[in-house]
């Protein structure tokens, strides 16, 4: 073999090697990586909207209610921080509604970009399509219940 061959051979070879392993990277590890960093992503928003919900719209419904009827001076102060207490309140529960759900299809959208998934699922490299199907599932249900008293995992 002559060495102009050879050297053509080398380059050409380098190039296959190359292509693939951008193949294998854009098809395969970014979109593992990606649902990875969306399923932290989700436990954050979990963890930081884990206050909504909570019922306590009645609490501050109570108080309006109990300085309406008082003599208090300071009512009409107290009853606007408490009217700015529920607003708020109920904007983040529409943030954290359009989060979860959001994110719920955002997994399912991702798992279904990683080709062969439910190999990988079979060899333990990734979650369980039932697995990632039921997440989804309860964020979806999480975001409905955002408004009522009954925040968290049905």
């Amino acid at each position: 073999m002559s060495e102009a061959l050879k050297i053509v051979l080398t380059a050409l070879l380098g190039v296959v090697v190359f292509v693939l392993g951008q193949i294998v990277v854009r098809f395969l590890i970014e979109p593992l990586l990606s649902q990875k960093k969306l399923i932290g992503e989700i436990t954050g928003t979990i963890i930081f909207y884990s206050n909504v919900g909570a019922g306590i719209e009645q609490y501050y419904y109570d108080q309006i209610k109990r300085l309406t009827e008082s003599e208090d001076p300071l009512k009409d102060i107290v009853i606007d921080r408490n009217k700015d207490i529920l607003k708020s309140h109920w904007r983040n529960s529409d943030d954290a509604a359009l989060t979860l759900r959001r994110q719920a299809t955002e997994l399912l959208g991702k798992t279904n970009a990683i080709p062969l998934y439910r190999c990988w699922a079979f060899l333990h490299l990734v979650r369980k399509l039932d697995d990632i199907v039921a997440a989804s599932s309860q964020l979806i249900g999480m975001s409905n219940s955002t408004h009522s008293g009954s925040f968290g995992p049905r």
